[in-house]
């Protein structure tokens, strides 16, 4: 049995030929750049496949703290370049559009950490990159909420300069950067080996319209040292390329950096070891951020404890659903079962820590799947058509803040989902 857990079908005979080899390949794809998986499970163990699906599973978020959707999308397609783990890059819905100074930092962090927190309600988040080039406070306040590593641009490329060479430099955009940036380097024990930081005294948001090649290229070639470092995250991957191919230096650019450096700890199972901040009450703030408090691990917020923790049981159920469709077309019944066992063995142990949580989130599966055989029953078309856009039908949106039950249709008797008496009474 071939289990396919990617967004891109155009490299999906590829990956088939090479699994009826017996073997794991991992290739990229040369339309959308990410890189897709083929996993071979037995077919004489469908038991293994909920295995095989979770580790294929593990997700890294990549947060732009700017408003800057151009700037999202560069990040974006640098990320997708740079590991094999699903990845998704967002940016706050409020902010600033860029980051000039520590003011303008300050004012992403608040929407940054919500950001994260959205996120993880959606499912698990195995690793977080922060895509700007500072040493932003977002960074550390991360590390004491996350359940994976949280890397930040400055870091990594700091860490990745320092293996390639002596020493390094840092080119940048606007004037108001240089003293921060050395403070930063400073602050992380890199002072000594960041010989210099030049700025093109160009502003950030000059990258979405200006070609400034020339000025970071001037900029680079002014940097006494072989290792050079692009001081801003919305430069790119290509950019960087051509600067070290027209300067010979070893070019630095910090979105793959540190993309690849949280990837390396998220694939080792490696977090941050900070505490917890202590609970607090917070008075005027989004509820969301109070869910910042629950202890390492578990999703479940202050305010509304069973929440959380219910729409990350229901994502990853619907995630392991989707991964199933995609292997097995035209076998629904089946596909149902592989996803509630995975459901089971990846979140039945963190859901039932909450009383009922497990049977809530199954009522509301049981729901879902009676409603799709429902659908199945009154379309005529055959299954094999249906079967590849049956995952949006079905899939509803994530559970709200305080779970309320959909518009209850009548099951049929058979199929009467578990627990329906807890539906009847919320409704």
């Amino acid at each position: 049995l071939l289990a396919l857990y990617v967004d891109c079908a155009a490299e999906r005979e590829t990956l088939k030929h090479c699994a009826s080899k017996r073997i794991t390949s991992t290739i990229r794809c040369e339309r959308c750049y990410q890189l897709l998986r083929a996993v071979l499970v037995p077919d004489a163990s469908l038991a293994s496949l909920p295995a095989a699906l979770h580790s294929i599973m593990k997700r890294l978020l990549v947060i732009n703290p700017n408003t800057s959707k151009l700037f999202t999308k560069r990040i974006a397609a640098v990320a997708r370049r740079s590991t094999e783990l699903q990845v998704e890059t967002v940016n706050p819905r409020s902010g600033p559009r860029s980051i000039e100074s520590a003011y303008d930092e300050l004012l992403s962090c608040a929407p940054t950490l919500e950001t994260y927190l959205e996120a993880r309600r959606r499912g698990p988040v195995d690793g977080v990159v922060v895509a700007c080039f500072s040493d932003h406070a977002a960074v550390e306040a991360l590390r004491e909420i996350a359940d994976g590593p949280v890397v930040g641009l400055l870091d990594a490329a700091c860490a990745t300069a320092s293996l390639v060479g002596d020493s390094f430099g840092i080119a940048t955009t606007s004037k108001s950067w240089e003293p921060l940036l050395r403070k930063g380097v400073e602050r992380l024990g890199y002072g000594e080996r960041c010989v210099d930081i030049r700025a093109m005294d160009r502003p950030v948001l000059a990258l979405e319209h200006e070609n400034v090649e020339q000025a970071l290229l001037d900029t680079t070639t002014a940097i006494a040292s072989d290792v050079v470092i692009l001081g801003c995250a919305g430069f790119g991957s290509e950019v960087a390329r051509r600067t070290a191919a027209a300067t010979g230096s070893s070019i630095i650019e910090p979105v793959e950096a540190a993309v690849r450096l949280c990837t390396s700890l998220a694939l080792q199972g490696l977090g941050s070891a900070k505490a917890r901040p202590l609970a607090q009450e917070l008075d005027g703030l989004p509820e969301i951020l109070a869910e910042a408090y629950a202890p390492r691990g578990d999703t479940v917020a202050v305010a509304a404890p069973a929440a959380p923790a219910a729409n990350r049981a229901l994502a990853l159920y619907r995630r392991a659903l989707r991964a199933a469709r995609r292997c097995v077309p035209g076998q629904a019944a089946t596909q149902e079962a592989y996803a509630r066992q995975s459901f089971r063995a990846n979140v039945g142990a963190d859901a039932r820590r909450a009383p009922g949580l497990l049977a809530d989130a199954e009522d509301q599966i049981a729901f879902g799947e009676s409603l799709l055989r429902r659908r199945e029953a009154e379309d005529s078309a055959p299954v094999a058509a249906m079967a590849s856009t049956a995952a949006d039908r079905v899939s509803p949106e994530p559970v709200a803040s305080t779970p309320v039950a959909p518009t209850p249709v009548a099951p049929a008797p058979q199929e009467a989902p578990r627990g329906a008496h807890r539906e009847a009474s919320r409704e």
